[in-house]
């Protein structure tokens, strides 16, 4: 039985010179749980051997055992061999790498969200070019970052830690760090709305945690946005077809849903036509956030409210419940509103209503421009409450249901959302939403 609710909510069949930049305020954590001196001092790298910062008296966030990393590096005739590894749980997801005009080693790893540390390393000499390799060890508690040296001598120490080195902090706080992009594929969803795959090079090696975003900058001017997920395999197989004939060699490349606004200081150059289809001076990178999968722990019916590209964020988090049968969300509710005539021409429509014969999952579309004579279904607080009221609890409940409720899109639309989630009785620590 599908769980898609149509116009009726009827139940149907189925820029500088340097790519580094720093933010306006980097400063060490503030917290009872760290250094009272607040003076965490970056660390000498020695050949072999555990940073110094690994002995800071800093154990982690809130209580938890999360302390500086122990760093090393090894080397042999070719390559540089820098490790870092910490004793708390890590992700892959949480790693970002990147190596900036062959000299600065920049490294930000997710501690617990929002919170990173962050390490970067101005190397001894220029490496022979900006290509590096990762591997994971110990359950991606350890990244082994490789590197090509320029001749086979010995280096004696890896190089100079920067002033920012070594520090734990808020990923909003964490220095800017791009690298160059190409866009190589362009698709329309709907009006004004498209699905854009930008391609960034061998000498930045990441993966970005869920509903987490990323810096899209041309010129001086850089905004976040949020890359997606893939949910069916019919969606992955079309897009993998994609990868393996537009990237190039360890190259990565991310999708993003994003809204083209025609005054807009930087989504109107994406669609730019030029000799390689991508602005020149197009750079990706720094990956921020504050969204925890540990806040959806024991809910009992997550709503999830998205207009148009404010999906993006939440494809992630979708595809991270739905690849875990066991993880504690009994129940998704997508709301999505799209300024659109028909259903069927809804951002990934098709998907949604896939998933929905899937007995955890619900799909309340909102196709908001007039057609055929009939009045659109108007995004309102009384709608919403409406909908929702005829979606059945999720079985093993009771009276005392747990709900949690995030929202994204225009700033209107969030407020809205945020209407209704209050009007329905969610504590406001049980709501998050991105705004714009």
């Amino acid at each position: 039985m599908t769980h898609f609710f149509g116009k009726k909510f009827q139940q149907k069949q189925k820029r500088s010179s340097s790519r580094f930049q720093r933010t306006l305020s980097i400063t060490n954590i503030s917290l009872s749980s760290f250094c009272s001196t607040n003076e965490h001092k970056g660390f000498e790298l020695p050949g072999k051997g555990s940073g110094k910062g690994s002995a800071c008296c800093c154990k982690g966030l809130g209580g938890d055992d999360v302390a500086l990393p122990q760093v090393s590096f090894d080397q042999d005739e070719s390559n540089l061999f820098y490790k870092i590894e910490f004793a708390s749980e890590m992700h892959h997801s949480w790693w970002s790498v990147g190596l900036n005009e062959k000299q600065f080693l920049i490294i930000k790893a997710v501690v617990h969200p929002p919170y990173v540390w962050f390490g970067h390393v101005r190397l001894k000499e220029p490496l022979v070019d900006e290509c590096i390799t990762t591997e994971f060890e110990n359950e991606c508690r350890k990244i082994i970052i490789t590197m090509t040296k320029s001749d086979d001598t010995r280096w004696r120490l890896i190089g100079a830690p920067q002033p920012e080195d070594n520090r734990i902090m808020p990923s909003t706080e964490v220095p800017l760090d791009f690298y160059p992009a190409t866009i190589i594929h362009k698709e329309k969803l709907i009006s004004g709305h498209y699905l854009i795959a930008i391609r960034t090079g061998c000498e930045y090696q990441f993966s970005v945690p869920v509903a987490w975003h990323m810096m899209i900058r041309i010129g001086d001017v850089y905004k976040p946005y949020s890359p997606i997920k893939f949910i069916t395999a019919q969606q992955e197989a079309y897009y993998k077809i994609l990868d393996n004939t537009k990237k190039r060699s360890s190259s990565t490349v991310t999708y993003f849903i994003i809204r083209i606004h025609p005054g807009g200081e930087i989504t109107p150059k994406l669609l730019v036509k030029s000799g390689a289809d991508s602005p020149t001076d197009l750079e990706l990178g720094s990956v921020l956030g504050r969204f925890d999968t540990d806040w959806l722990y024991q809910t009992d019916r997550l709503l999830i409210f998205a207009g148009g590209s404010g999906i993006a964020p939440w494809t992630s988090l979708i595809k991270f419940i739905k690849d875990r049968p066991t993880f504690q969300v009994k129940q998704v509710v997508l709301i999505l509103s799209c300024r659109v005539r028909n259903l069927e021409d809804m951002i990934w429509h098709p998907v949604w209503v896939t998933l929905s014969l899937l007995d955890w999952f619900f799909y309340v579309p909102y196709a908001t421009l007039t057609s055929d004579g009939e009045e659109p279904r108007r995004f309102t607080l009384e709608s919403i409450i409406e909908d929702l009221a005829q979606i059945p609890n999720p079985s093993g409940t009771g009276k005392n249901l747990k709900q949690r409720g995030v929202a994204s899109g225009p700033e209107g639309f969030t407020d809205s959302c945020h209407s209704a989630l209050k009007k329905l009785n969610f504590d406001e620590e049980d709501i998050l939403l991105f705004r714009g």
